[in-house]
């Protein structure tokens, strides 16, 4: 073969796989968009990764507190662990309003105990709260943003107080909202901890 001719296949082959990356580009695109208008984050999230060509490693080694490594199965449990201590979980339950009530009512010597409101949430103290949410959170499973909520304190309270009243009289949370959505961002440093 002639140089001229291995220059214009050489030509050829990077002019298509130009146009076969653009035209991938744009499908990842157009299925980034798809899984926003859905709300699947968690596809969103992978289609994201891809196009940044950053490559990441899905299972990172993670340790025990006495820095072990643990097997798969072990990681979750660790994983288990470490979010019940940030959420300062019980493995029991609180228990109702009542059970509260008298563990308040047999404590009352205490004079160190802290007082608890165990009455329904006032309109005013629900006004308080939306102006503590901040801005730039991430949207929850529900894909509501917190700054939606936050443009009209009045009629986000007009429309969230029947719900949360209805829910203190009966005692019970929806179990949508006890889902949550948890992904490990990678950090400087030891990555295995």
């Amino acid at each position: 073969m002639h140089k001229h001719s291995i220059y214009k296949i050489n030509k050829t082959v990077k002019k298509s796989s130009r146009k076969d990356k653009r035209n991938w580009i744009n499908e990842q695109g157009k299925q980034a968009e798809e899984a926003e208008r859905k709300g699947d984050i968690k596809e969103l999230y992978n289609i994201t990764r891809k196009l940044s060509q950053r490559k990441f490693r899905m299972n990172r080694l993670v340790k025990t507190k006495s820095a072990t490594l643990l097997t798969q199965e072990e990681q979750l449990k660790r994983w288990e662990e470490h979010f019940s201590e940030i959420f300062n979980k019980d493995d029991y339950t609180a228990g109702s309003k009542q059970e509260m009530r008298t563990v308040k009512e047999n404590n009352s010597k205490n004079e160190n105990e802290t007082e608890v409101n165990l009455d329904s949430p006032t309109k005013t103290e629900m006004k308080l709260a939306l102006t503590h949410l901040k801005y730039g959170n991430a949207v929850g499973l529900d894909n509501i943003n917190p700054e939606v909520l936050k443009v009209d304190p009045e009629i986000t309270v007009e429309m969230l107080y029947p719900l949360l009243e209805k829910i203190w009289k009966e005692e019970k949370i929806p179990e949508e909202w006890e889902e949550g959505l948890i992904i490990k961002i990678p950090k400087k440093g030891e990555l295995a901890n």
